[in-house]
């Protein structure tokens, strides 16, 4: 197809597209090669750099949310712009990292730090996941380690996820099961009743039946009055939580809430 009339057919027509984007948005100068191999709109572009403006995020958490990028596809097409590997997917079991260290990774919303994986011909890489860093940011980074770069693969942060959390399984579902018990034994449901209370329920299924057999006039008496004392007891209870209980009023104020 030919050039329009009076053209330059030295611009390239998408960074063409984007001049109004990057008066706006002056950052989205070193997301262009990406923006480019990804087929994103400067529109669209424009949109993402506000979201991150308005949100207090970035660029890159903003474009991954919308869904027009896969995750995926932009860790690839990224390792493809800094010149290094990308891991589509890893085996857990060649993490060389300890379980306190993936549980600590597993909490946080980002990490910048590398985590080693043994390779099957016995070599070391490092996966990295382009999390909250600008391109700029993780091109000086690559520059100064220029001894590692060809063992650098970028991963996916969800991918290494779930390979951390297949890692982590038997760990994690041991925790949740004792973890309630080691620390705090006396709250846990695994001990139905410590020996004090056994002895106690062991005392009154001894007298009970000895009293109704000495004197069951007396003994029944005395039930239903503890009984009543009881249910009594309760109702006070319920009386009393339903009047002092009530949830307070609080102060108006001219804000509205967030």
């Amino acid at each position: 197809m030919e050039a329009a009339f009076g053209a330059d057919p030295s611009v390239n027509p998408v960074d063409e597209g984007f001049v109004f984007a990057l008066h706006l948005f002056p950052e989205l100068g070193e997301w262009l090669p990406l923006l480019r191999a990804l087929s994103v709109p400067a529109g669209d572009a424009a949109y993402f750099a506000s979201l991150a403006a308005r949100n207090g995020t970035d660029f890159q958490t903003e474009l991954l949310a919308s869904g027009m990028v896969a995750e995926v596809d932009y860790c690839a097409v990224l390792a493809r712009e800094l010149g290094i590997g990308h891991a589509v997917s890893v085996d857990p079991e060649r993490l060389i990292v300890s379980d306190e260290f993936a549980a600590a990774y597993l909490r946080r919303s980002s990490w910048h730090l590398p985590i080693k994986l043994a390779e099957r011909n016995g070599a070391t890489s490092y996966l990295i996941v382009p999390s909250r860093l600008g391109i700029g940011h993780l091109s000086r980074l690559i520059a100064s380690h220029p001894k590692i770069r060809e063992r650098l693969r970028m991963i996916a942060p969800q991918t290494l996820r779930e390979a951390l959390l297949r890692r982590l399984g038997p760990s994690l579902v041991r925790q949740a099961t004792n973890d309630l018990f080691d620390r705090y034994p006396d709250l846990s449901a695994r001990i139905v009743a410590n020996a004090w209370q056994g002895s106690i329920v062991g005392a009154f299924l001894i007298a009970l039946p000895a009293a109704l057999w000495l004197s069951p006039g007396g003994t029944w008496v005395a039930m239903h009055i503890l009984c009543s004392i009881f249910f009594l007891s309760c109702v006070a209870l319920r009386v009393a939580a339903a009047v002092f209980g009530r949830p307070g009023h609080e102060p108006e104020t001219d804000n509205p809430p967030p």
